[in-house]
């Protein structure tokens, strides 16, 4: 993790506000319409999971045996936001079995993520969001027992047994620590959105790697995709960087598309807030600063990987464990221009 004054270079906000010279203090609400065009560009190659119609009723079903979301209106909502195809995105080549358990964790993830909101942000309490997320580290850490009988618990339960019996220990390892680095993640969010907080943007970096979720979506690659990275190259300086560039990509992508819906319901850690804020301009300015650090992070990301592939960490691996990373790599880009993908066509941030 960098410290303040680590972050790198193609991260500096003062050398993006060069770019963006015409900051000025805005008068414009948050709410009014944004003009400037939409312009991400992740030029990674897309494709789409064959299997999406048949995964896509295999959820449906799930979702309603499980009793996640018995509310009808609410269901059809769900349904309309389709999260089997981010899943067909992100996951392109997984199949079956495997395909239905990813497809399944995203699900259940963005409704655990939903179920923290309620009833709203704007009513956040830190304490209730505490005493939720408690139940789910016990079941991290085996203490089922311990647990409420919901159904959100209950899908947890089984997810995470499907998930570790798929993992190695080292994988197993990764994967908790993930888990609580997002359960801390949230909590300060809500301990943020409550008093009305917004953070500075190396403030923002930090809180939205842990509780972004991206980490533990590349958990999942692994876990579903029958391979594993050492963790030697997890630990590597560059597939470090590799990593926390695939974070703020689809983190800050997400944050463009779901500034409004977050704006309203008092949700301080989204980039465009932050740096509306923090550099005193409108929102359309923040965007545009958002969508360069967007282009800068990616060809930041193509040139650490390039440098990485030529480093001892790579080239004294196994032709093997030489596969399995590439794969690794494989899912980061996935993730990136997949989750853009599903952004352009999902309506759950309208």
């Amino acid at each position: 993790m960098f410290s303040d004054s680590e972050f790198p270079a193609h991260l500096d906000i003062s050398y993006i506000r060069g770019h963006h010279s015409h900051f000025e203090v805005s008068n414009t609400s948050p709410s009014h319409n944004m003009s400037g065009e939409l312009c991400i560009e992740i030029p990674f190659g897309t494709t789409i999971n064959p299997d999406l119609g048949r995964a896509r009723a295999q959820h449906s079903e799930w979702i309603e045996k499980a009793g996640l979301i018995p509310d009808t209106e609410a269901r059809k909502i769900y349904e309309a936001t389709d999260f089997p195809r981010l899943v067909a995105y992100t996951y392109p080549s997984a199949s079956g079995a495997q395909l239905d358990l990813i497809t399944n964790l995203i699900g259940w993830s963005f409704i655990l993520d939903d179920s923290l909101d309620k009833p709203g942000i704007l009513q956040a309490s830190p304490i209730n969001t505490a005493e939720a997320l408690s139940s789910y580290r016990k079941v991290l850490y085996g203490c089922t027992c311990e647990t409420p009988d919901v159904p959100l618990v209950t899908a947890w339960k089984e997810l995470l047994r499907c998930v570790h019996e798929r993992s190695s220990e080292d994988l197993k390892a990764r994967h908790r620590t993930h888990w609580e680095l997002l359960f801390e993640g949230f909590q300060r969010e809500a301990e943020n959105n409550a008093r009305g907080y917004v953070p500075n943007f190396n403030e923002y970096l930090e809180l939205r790697r842990a509780a972004g979720g991206v980490e533990i979506c590349l958990d999942w690659a692994e876990a579903i995709g029958g391979f594993e990275v050492l963790s030697s190259v997890h630990q590597d300086p560059g597939f470090l960087r590799l990593r926390e560039d695939a974070d703020d990509i689809v983190s800050m992508t997400n944050d463009i598309f779901s500034v409004r819906k977050e704006y309203k319901g008092g949700n301080t850690d989204n980039v465009v807030l932050v740096l509306a804020k923090q550099e005193q301009c409108t929102w359309e300015q923040a965007i545009g600063i958002t969508q360069d650090l967007i282009t800068k992070s990616v060809a930041h990301f193509q040139v650490t990987e390039a440098e990485f592939l030529q480093s001892a960490c790579f080239t004294n691996l196994t032709p093997q464990d030489m596969s399995n990373t590439l794969k690794f790599i494989d899912a980061m880009k996935h993730w990136m221009r997949g989750s853009l993908e599903w952004h352009l066509s999902s309506p759950r941030y309208n």
